[in-house]
């Protein structure tokens, strides 16, 4: 075991005379008390947060809803394992912030043209035709052919497609920085059509704590975006509505603070109308509508802008309610100034749809879609989420309206026929579910945009009666993934990964590719065997675990199916040698399913945790036949459960002084070496102990105040460790330093990333993030054929000859010729990346073929790896031992 230097401090310290190990001491004990005291407050304030209170459904209600996913539960979780203990708040200022360093880091070592240091180059995988959340579209008013389409994900930056029209082309992002970013509006001047907005921020009621960072503007077209400074508040935190008026030029923001108008280009707003804006539309006539949120749904108009001008259009005697309304969306049309639509929701569902053809003086309700599946509530109690309606430009009595499904009215809204279904059933067409916008091309009946959970959808035959409408996905990587897990064959693209909203994706092919939604719904962790290729987990929500016998080709044996336990993302892990998956029940207990290979038999084991669970991570160093399983809380504890197979013996260890969810616990060198990450901000959030607890040392380095979501070891070498961020892969090679110096991957773009899995037969690592799909690079040390240098490639450094023979019984050499005298280190590895014997440690001259004997005697037969390791260099060999 190695000993950290901050362990070694601690033994020199406890020489010291006697009062002052006493007052050390004393102000230890105060220490732990007062963190514990925090610690308890912290899970109390946790267990009786409104997210944490929500009342659990029963089967039966689940079932009574037979749409698929629960986008507020995920985000619901999210907030409470990032927020700041200190506010109680996610603040995601300071996320914005943790990208522009990210940023620059990126950019200057992409300026020292420096490479990798951890892993080799980063490879996207995509999906490359499956896509997510988007709530902005836009038709490029600068494309004289008109089709090119702009695309905002609320977690996979800003996306463009010159030619929507074509089912192969391609989606294009703009800038990897924007991936952390909700993107909420999108807008363009209508006479400089160069100048464009974008805004930030999803401010939907349950979640207006998911902020935005601002309004960005581009003056050329789209190549280039910049912060506006003025919109560096809280009063932008969220923009759900962009306009440019076409008169004026004035630009208004509708945003969670009120309506604001910069009559200067964004260079400074001022507020015209007090409530949280939702929805924002400028009339043929340039008459300005916009929604609000005050004490209830309310709808604005002003011909000229101006606070103090704005005239209350749903007063309760006009046709239109003026209370307990909450969200309302709008639609104009510029074949008709004075029509003007609205649908208004209230405790979550559609109320009603209303439509004006004298700018909102009278209105009349006109008849809610009834949908095949939900009824005239067509939004399945989700209109806060998904509500959109739009209206023919040429046409006023034409008009679609989306919540889970799409529909359209060809006569004002008397009748409305259903145009898709969100799994294609009941005879309708497939479209995604979850509507969030609706985009006439300017001037066409016929070509509509539509943007959902799904990404962007396109219909070229808007004026059939049930126009034909398919999925523009083609390269539009904004996946939002959970969880993967890779093959454990070395070379093989078999991968599995859980999304929201969109399963378990399955990988096949290398590079970009497409995937096959193996499971539906929001897909949680899963899991490939690494013992037995062919065996793999997926998991719904909650405790809905499935297994796979066919190398994820379909997963029909149930393992657990329980929706009333756990966390709707739930931690779990899988014990590859004991064929044993354990996922989080409750606070006093956890599934186990044994034998999930062969007959599965699932059993729910207490342990007095007596606190919410957010992570599981089973032990790769526990005597064959057995099972130890390390935990972490929402609150920061672990817990150590030996002989997790059979009748656990639980110890909680001491814990770092950090609040907040634990995201990971990574293994070492032993069971006392741990590496343990937060997910929250405002804490320290990377922590290692080499001593089970005993000591821990602050790793957080140069890092940003940002979530930090999954770690991992290099195998062959761990001083070599890998974070997966809210702001992309960050990468050490010196965290053995007691301030490690931390650097953004290379080639990876800044994004939020969940989680970070390895396969040790080569080192591959697959990286799932929640925005940008996925994405694949090895440890460095794993190739034979690379010289991977501090500052990039460095030929010439080396030579390394292969091992003869190679497979090998009893012995096998190798020689190594060093082109400068340095030190270097030789090791032996096995595959788990277990050091089994150092060969070499300490200076070698250069000009000499130094020999190295590797003695295979007394061990079993297999796969194992010599680690060279120079000041300039770093190299691997395999080898493989035959019996």
């Amino acid at each position: 075991m190695k000993l950290h230097p901050l362990a070694v401090l601690g033994g020199l310290l406890g020489i010291a005379v006697l009062g002052t190990v006493v007052v050390q001491q004393q102000s230890a004990d105060h220490a732990a008390a007062t963190l514990d005291a925090d610690r308890a407050a912290f899970e109390a304030m946790l267990a009786a947060h409104p997210y944490s209170t929500r009342p659990r459904m029963t089967r039966e209600q689940l079932r009574a809803i037979p749409k698929r996913d629960r986008p507020d539960l995920a985000i619901e979780q999210d907030f409470l394992r990032t927020l700041d203990p200190a506010t109680g708040e996610v603040p995601v200022e300071r996320k914005y912030a943790a990208n522009l360093e990210a940023r620059r880091l990126q950019a200057a070592a992409e300026a020292r043209g420096g490479g990798p240091l951890v892993t080799e180059a980063w490879e996207e995988r995509g999906p490359d035709n499956v896509a997510g959340r988007t709530r902005a579209i836009l038709f490029d008013p600068n494309d004289p052919s008109g089709t090119k389409v702009w695309a905002g994900g609320v977690a996979g930056g800003l996306w463009y497609t010159d030619d929507i029209t074509d089912e192969d082309a391609t989606w294009t992002s703009v800038n990897d920085f924007w991936s952390n970013l909700a993107i909420g509006a999108i807008a363009a001047h209508p006479t400089d059509t160069q100048v464009m907005y974008v805004g930030t921020g999803e401010g939907f009621p349950n979640i207006d704590a998911v902020r935005g960072a601002g309004i960005f503007k581009s003056a050329d077209g789209g190549a280039t975006w910049a912060r506006l400074p003025s919109t560096e508040t809280s009063a932008f935190y969220n923009t759900q509505g962009l306009a440019v008026h076409p008169t004026t030029g004035d630009v208004y923001a509708a945003t969670s603070a009120g309506l604001y108008r910069s009559q200067d280009g964004g260079g400074s707003w001022e507020l015209v109308l007090g409530g949280a804006g939702r929805d924002l539309e400028i009339a043929a006539d340039g008459v300005i509508y916009v929604s609000l949120i005050t004490f209830t749904g309310q709808v604005h108009a002003s011909a000229t802008g101006d606070f103090g001008s704005w005239q209350l259009l749903n007063n309760g005697t006009n046709g239109f309610p003026n209370n307990g309304l909450a969200r309302i969306e709008l639609a104009t049309t510029a074949a008709d100034p004075a029509v003007l639509y609205a649908v208004a929701e209230a405790g979550g569902g559609v109320q009603g749809i209303y439509r004006t053809a004298d700018r909102g003086t009278t209105w009349t309700a006109v008849p809610r879609p009834n949908d095949v599946e939900y009824g005239p509530e067509f939004s399945r109690g989700q209109a806060w989420y998904d509500l959109t309606i739009a209206a023919d430009p040429t046409d006023p009595d034409v008009v679609f309206v989306g919540g889970i499904n799409l529909f359209k009215t060809v006569n004002g809204g008397t009748t409305w026929s259903q145009v898709s279904h969100w799994y294609g059933g009941f005879f309708h067409q497939y479209v995604h579910a979850d509507q969030h916008h609706i985009v006439f091309k300017p001037g066409s009946s016929t070509e509509v945009l539509f943007s959902n959970d799904g990404g962007v959808y396109y219909t070229a035959d808007a004026t059939a009666p049930v126009p034909v409408i398919a999925a523009r996905n083609n390269g539009y990587n904004v996946t939002q993934f959970y969880a993967g897990a890779i093959s454990p064959d070395p070379g093989n693209d078999f991968m599995l990964a859980g999304s929201q909203d969109n399963g378990t994706q399955r990988y096949l092919t290398p590079g970009v590719g497409s995937t096959i939604e193996v499971r539906g719904g929001d897909g949680g962790f899963t899991f490939i065997d690494q013992t037995q290729a062919e065996v793999a987990i997926s998991s719904y929500v909650f405790n809905t675990f499935n297994a796979s016998s066919n190398f994820g080709f379909s997963f029909p044996t149930v393992l657990i199916n329980d929706q009333g336990s756990g966390s709707f993302i739930n931690p779990a892990d899988y014990d590859d040698r004991e064929d044993i998956l354990y996922t989080y029940k409750t606070a006093f207990d956890f599934y186990r399913v044994s034998g999930v290979s062969g007959v599965p038999q699932t059993s729910v084991v207490p342990a007095a945790f007596n606190t919410g669970l957010t992570h599981f991570r089973v032990s790769p160093y526990a005597a064959p036949g057995t099972s130890t399983l390390f935990t972490g809380s929402s609150a920061g504890r672990i817990f150590k459960l030996e002989n997790a197979h059979a009748t656990p013996t639980l110890t909680q260890l001491p814990s770092p002084p950090a609040l907040g969810a634990v995201s990971c616990i990574e293994i070492g060198e032993d069971e006392d070496h741990l590496l343990v990450t937060y997910s929250n901000y405002g804490v320290t959030s990377v922590w290692e102990t080499v001593d089970a607890g005993t000591t821990w040392a602050n790793k957080e380095g140069n890092l940003p105040d940002i979530p930090v979501r999954w770690a991992l070891f290099n195998p062959l070498d761990r001083s070599q460790v890998i974070l997966a961020t809210e702001a992309g892969i960050w990468e050490t090679e010196d965290f053995d330093a007691a301030e490690p110096t931390w650097t953004v991957a290379p080639g990876f773009p800044i994004t939020r990333v969940d989680m970070l899995q390895v396969r040790e037969a080569d080192g591959m690592v697959m990286a799932a993030t929640h925005g940008r799909g996925s994405f694949t690079a090895p440890f460095r040390g794993f190739g034979v054929a690379t010289e991977p240098g501090l500052d990039g490639a460095l030929p010439g450094t080396h030579a390394l000859s292969a091992p003869a023979p190679n497979p090998f019984r009893g012995r096998t050499a190798f020689t190594l010729t060093l082109a400068e005298a340095q030190p270097v280190r030789v090791a032996l590895h096995d595959v788990q990346g277990r050091r089994l014997a150092v060969l070499h440690d300490g200076a070698l001259a250069a000009g000499t073929a130094h020999a190295f004997e590797v003695d295979g005697r007394g061990l079993p037969a297999g796969t194992y790896v010599v680690s060279v390791a120079g000041e300039r260099f770093r190299d691997a060999l395999r080898l493989t031992l035959v019996e």
